[in-house]
């Protein structure tokens, strides 16, 4: 019963960290296809607006706690 337990759990984690993760890479690519025409270094997200950097580090840090999530013993 615990077991089915944590493995609901850890499913709903994995699935909302899949989400973040593609909502970052869909800002990542909207800040391409701006970078190419506009050369903004911003994109808007949530009402505050986000560099690159910041995005591929989110981005890195939610593959890591995919990888956690996924690996968990």
């Amino acid at each position: 019963m615990i077991l089915m337990i944590i493995h609901r759990y850890l499913s709903a984690e994995r699935k909302k960290i899949l989400r973040i993760i593609k909502r970052i890479q869909r800002q990542l690519k909207e800040l391409e296809a701006t970078d190419a025409g506009k050369g903004k270094e911003k994109v808007q997200g949530d009402s505050v607006e986000v560099t690159r950097e910041e995005l591929e580090k989110d981005l890195e840090d939610a593959r890591v706690m995919l990888n956690y999530v996924i690996h968990y013993p």
